[in-house]
């Protein structure tokens, strides 16, 4: 065993009980540092804080269990048709042509989808129909509450809840 002190630290070494292989770093790690190297999975350990933020849309702990034909991937909306799992403050692009703005999710509560947008031009039009379903408008803006299997209709974007679960939502989006 070797003991040295520096700066009021005590390093030992070779401390391992006898026959008792020294610790090794992490088979992923670079060279002299604990991170894992370019392309490697990150182990659990390595996962972000509670405190950081998820990517957007994207899922928070284990698989989901709702499943979208996207998966997570927002970007496949800006066409106008897709269907995606989103959370809470998820932006969905959609094209101009439907008369529609990015929408966010605003909330995702137990049995309810809340989305907000802003309408493009001067008019507007919306319905709901469903489960659940509630819409209001003003100033440009638009609101709708929805639970599953519920549909709303703002200017040319229809949009509907496919499944709410675990914080997320399956939602489909298509022209409508």
């Amino acid at each position: 065993m070797i003991a040295a002190i520096v700066s009021g630290t005590l390093i030992m070494t070779g401390c391992a009980p006898r026959g008792a292989a020294a610790p090794q770093p992490a088979p992923n790690a670079k060279a002299g540092t604990s991170q894992p190297a370019e392309g490697d999975a990150l182990q659990e350990s390595d996962a972000p804080d509670e405190g950081d933020a998820p990517e957007e849309g994207a899922a928070e702990g284990g698989s989901p269990s709702a499943t979208a034909s996207d998966g997570d991937n927002l970007k496949a909306c800006a066409d106008g048709r897709c269907e995606v799992r989103a959370g809470a403050g998820a932006k969905l692009p959609v094209p101009r042509k439907m008369g529609v703005a990015s929408i966010r999710v605003r909330s995702v509560e137990p049995d309810t989808v809340t989305i907000v947008g802003r309408y493009i031009g001067n008019s507007s039009s919306g319905t709901c129909d469903g489960s659940m379903c509630e819409s209001s408008s003003s100033n440009g803006e638009f609101k709708v509450s929805m639970g599953p299997d519920s549909t709303a209709t703002q200017n040319g974007l229809s949009i509907t809840v496919v499944t709410v679960e675990d914080g997320h939502a399956v939602l489909r989006l298509a022209p409508a």
